[in-house]
């Protein structure tokens, strides 16, 4: 047979870093893999992260492009409610009640990729317990008489004299 020789490695042509991003690693021979990333989390990488020189001369993948993420319309809190979060492509809002109130519709939202929320906001509603009555033979102070009452209204009951209250004398 012939005697082993020595040859340079294949090179690839320099990485090119995408618009609004970067390019990490700057090797381009044979072996040498590079990364991409965009500048910022408004962009989205479309296309491959990364990239190896082939033994050819030629890259593993094409360069990728930064696109700008879309952006969805604000979203305002429920009314007596909360909301924290993002509004770009991907990001997540969570919706809250005050005390006193419960949420009707989803906890949360994505914004998605054409700029349109997952889901509308929920809206806060009040709550509200049954309406009390004063027992048979006695009074209830704290709360009107057959009207539904707010969260953290406390009745209180009593006999008439002569008359012994069986069961709780308030209720909350």
């Amino acid at each position: 047979g012939s005697a082993p020789k020595c040859v340079d490695k294949a090179a690839c042509t320099k990485p090119v870093a995408p618009s609004n991003g970067t390019v990490i690693g700057s090797g381009n021979l044979e072996g040498d893999k590079v990364t991409f990333a965009c500048a910022d989390n408004t962009f989205k990488l479309v296309g491959s992260s990364s990239a190896v020189c082939g033994v050819k001369g030629t890259w593993s993948a094409a360069a990728p492009t930064c696109v700008k993420k879309a952006v969805c319309p604000k979203l305002n809190a429920p009314s007596n409610g909360t909301i924290t979060g993002g509004n770009i492509e991907g990001e997540t809002v969570t919706f809250g009640c005050k005390t006193g109130y419960i949420r009707v519709g989803a906890p949360s939202a994505v914004c998605g990729a054409t700029g349109k929320w997952s889901r509308s906001a929920p809206t806060c509603k009040k709550i509200t317990c049954p309406p009390l009555f004063a027992p048979v033979g006695g009074s209830m102070a704290g709360v009107k008489a057959g009207a539904a009452a707010s969260v953290s209204s406390k009745a209180t009951f009593k006999c008439n004299t002569g008359g012994v209250l069986k069961g709780a004398s308030s209720s909350t």
